[in-house]
């Protein structure tokens, strides 16, 4: 294509030399948007939240009677997310945070955030960057059979969407079987969850920093062995 050196040369500089002027106008463009849009803007640049303080701020919006205002909105439509059926259920889940494991083993253990009602229970374990202790998982799925039965749910919400590993698989297996487990991807079950919530929301205040949390949860990488979640209705 190119007779020569210096003629592949030229070619090449005119190349990057368009490049470079298209990344500038980008660049320009986008400060000119971000005055009004501020697209990079994130409130969880500042505060770096580690686990507990996630568990935190979904431990809230779960909450019926949570600073946001919105009921037990955010609750149902978790509740549907995890194929829990909740249109006949009058009374809202009541929801802890650090529910002891007294049902098991050891007693010392805490479910990061726990819904009741009617003799039904999920348990939620936060997982955003899986660190996970040993038999962690195996001590809540007894714990919760212990005390609920066949009636609960163990949700477990992994930041790479990747299974826990502090529970056998074959025990893991026989729970997906029973419709007792889910597992809820940071960037794409949590942050489906939270957009359905921004979608609901009536309070402008909180529907922005719904949008913000949505946005940070995008942020986490799927595991290599990742699998999308098939939702049964419980």
């Amino acid at each position: 294509m190119f007779k020569d050196r210096k003629a592949l040369i030229a070619a090449l500089d005119e190349f990057y030399g368009s490049v470079a002027t298209r990344i500038e106008q980008f660049q320009e463009e986008s400060r000119a948007a971000d005055l009004y849009e501020a697209t990079g803007f994130t409130v969880f640049d500042y505060i770096d939240p580690n686990e507990n303080c996630l568990s935190d701020v979904i431990y809230d919006l779960l909450d019926p009677s949570g600073k946001h205002g919105q009921g037990r909105v955010f609750q149902d439509l978790l509740l549907e997310a995890i194929g829990v059926q909740h249109e006949s259920v009058r009374l809202p889940f009541r929801v802890k945070r650090e529910d002891c494991t007294l049902y098991c083993a050891s007693p010392e253990r805490r479910i990061d955030i726990t819904l009741e009602v009617a003799g039904f229970g999920i348990g939620i374990e936060n997982k955003p960057f899986h660190y996970e202790a040993e038999d962690q998982l195996k001590d809540y799925s007894l714990h919760l059979r212990q005390k609920y039965g066949q009636r609960f749910m163990l949700v477990y919400l992994s930041g790479d969407g990747s299974r826990p590993d502090s529970i056998d698989q074959a025990d893991l297996g026989l729970l997906r079987k029973n419709n007792q487990f889910k597992n809820l991807a940071y960037p794409t079950g949590l942050c489906h969850w939270l957009e359905r919530c921004v979608q609901e929301c009536k309070a402008e205040k909180v529907r922005w920093f719904l949008e913000e949390f949505a946005e940070y949860v995008k942020t986490f990488e799927l595991a290599e062995d990742y699998e999308e979640p098939i939702h049964e209705t419980k």
